[in-house]
């Protein structure tokens, strides 16, 4: 019996060693409908948080500057996304009845999978009941509402079946007729990271051959505003000033964002793209608290220590950490001192990793805030340069960055090799104390691949109409296809 145990841990921890390629990365988040676009955007140091746009939701009876104003929310800040009604319903064998129950959120998960598979240059026919897995965090929007009473009888039906969180998986797994795991995970925060996680396991462990892996979040209604807002969660500003000593919460994002994951063995043979390599992962939780929104340095340090454990990776080689940093003066603090401290077991060396948040450029994606800091680390990694984190003009004296192995970039500034490989880590947590933490590395083009090297497809032309359930709160009643 000690022996099959001894076995088994040997084979789990192998598993978890196990390298995973990234083959290609489709996107939505705010200001970039793709991985280019958003790559840019970052370079340049641009921001897109705005007010809340009038065609989206209605805030002049829910916003009040007054933070004590009943169900009022003194933020009208955030990061969209636009044409979250628009979609191809055609093209994915869907009746325009049952497109309008459905929530848009799987709509964009059908889109961005075309779009994943484009990129990666695999034919819809190539994948016919593949062993590809689909891996996804989410959760139920507000789409639907609440109230069964405000939605006609005929689509009650179709907004029951495709409003359920699963199905944003399953109806990518149904269309593409993919026969690995589709799992929809929701782990608040941290969900879509756990999803890479989760891929990358499921991939390593032979479960699956090709994983999808990512998350979306969409802001549908005002109520999480509010609720924010009233737990003084929320920045007071129209931006948010993470690590800045004028720190004072989050602003509110959506996005959405997909990758492409394959054992690096066998994306090799198949003459795959590889935009980098994921050394390996973790996951673990907080345990009890002080409260729900108190964070465990203690479990975030072990979460980090064992990751690199298992990555064999010095924290001394990772030139760039993609911190979860939302720009609070509690979670923040914590984040940095758990990172420095692990850090500092690896090496005395002061400031030679970069530490950035995306969240300055786009808001806090929920959801999707795990993979849209992979997707930029990735890129960071593509391109050999570390982004701008914005806002942060005074960095608050609690950091003592000149103390630690962190510095921040406020200008586009040159990725470190600090090895072998330039490496990189990305780090979410989750309300409910669900951590994740990410390693990755670039991944070196001048090893050679056998046979044809498989390029992209022509990018999927989509004919969007407007479905809609319900006319927006305030937003215009044009448009087709709506109850």
């Amino acid at each position: 019996a000690r022996e099959r145990l001894h076995v088994s841990a040997q084979t789990e921890a192998e598993a978890a060693a196990e390298p995973i390629a990234v083959v290609a990365m489709a996107c939505r988040f705010p200001g970039a409908d793709n991985p280019e676009q958003f790559w840019d955007n970052l370079r340049e140091g641009k921001c897109f948080i705005r007010e809340v746009p009038a065609d989206r939701m209605a805030m002049e009876g829910h916003y009040s500057p007054d933070p004590s104003a009943p169900r009022k929310s003194y933020s009208k800040w955030g990061g969209f996304i636009e044409g979250i009604e628009d979609f191809d319903a055609g093209y994915f064998s869907i009746g325009a009845r049952e497109a309008t129950g459905m929530d848009p959120q799987h709509r964009i998960a059908l889109e961005l999978t075309q779009e994943l598979f484009d990129r990666a240059g695999y034919r819809r026919e190539d994948l016919r009941k593949s062993r590809t897995g689909v891996f996804l965090g989410g959760g139920k929007s507000a789409y639907a509402g609440n109230d069964a009473a405000a939605v006609p009888d005929s689509f009650v039906p179709h907004v029951i079946i495709n409003t359920i969180p699963n199905m944003m998986a399953g109806r990518v797994a149904n269309f593409f007729d993919l026969r690995g795991s589709a799992e929809v995970m929701d782990t608040a925060c941290s969900s879509s990271l756990v999803a890479i996680h989760r891929a990358c396991r499921s991939l390593a462990q032979g479960e699956t051959d090709m994983a999808i892996a990512g998350g979306i979040s969409l802001i549908i209604d005002p109520f999480g505003f509010i609720g924010f807002a009233k737990a003084g969660a929320l920045a007071r500003t129209p931006v948010p000033y993470i690590f800045d000593e004028r720190a004072n919460g989050f602003c509110m994002g959506e996005g959405a964002g997909l990758v492409l994951l394959k054992p690096l063995k066998r994306a090799i043979a198949d003459g795959d793209q590889i935009a980098a390599v994921v050394l390996g992962s973790g996951t673990n939780n907080d345990g009890h608290t002080m409260g729900w929104t108190t964070p465990n340095i203690d479990a975030q340090r072990c979460l980090l220590e064992e990751t690199y454990r298992k990555c064999r990776v010095s924290a001394a080689q990772i030139g760039y950490l993609e911190a979860h940093g939302t720009g609070t003066l509690l979670g923040d603090p914590i984040e940095v001192r758990a990172a420095t401290q692990v850090f500092s077991q690896y090496t005395k060396q002061k400031q030679f990793c970069g530490l950035g948040s995306v969240k300055s450029n786009v808001g806090h994606t929920f959801h999707a805030a795990g993979v849209c800091g992979f997707i930029k680390t990735v890129l960071a990694l593509q391109h050999a340069e570390i982004p701008p984190t914005l806002h942060c003009d005074k960095p608050h004296p609690r950091f003592k960055f000149q103390e630690s192995a962190f510095f921040l970039p406020h200008v586009p500034t040159p990725f470190a090799k600090l090895g072998e490989f330039r490496c990189a880590a990305v780090s979410a947590f989750g309300f409910g104390g669900t951590n994740c933490h990410v390693v990755a590395r670039e991944w070196n083009e001048d090893n050679p691949t056998p046979g044809p090297r498989r390029r992209p497809l022509p990018s999927t032309r989509f004919n969007r109409k407007r479905y809609w359930l319900a006319r927006p709160t305030g937003g215009p009643d044009n448009g087709t296809s709506r109850v």
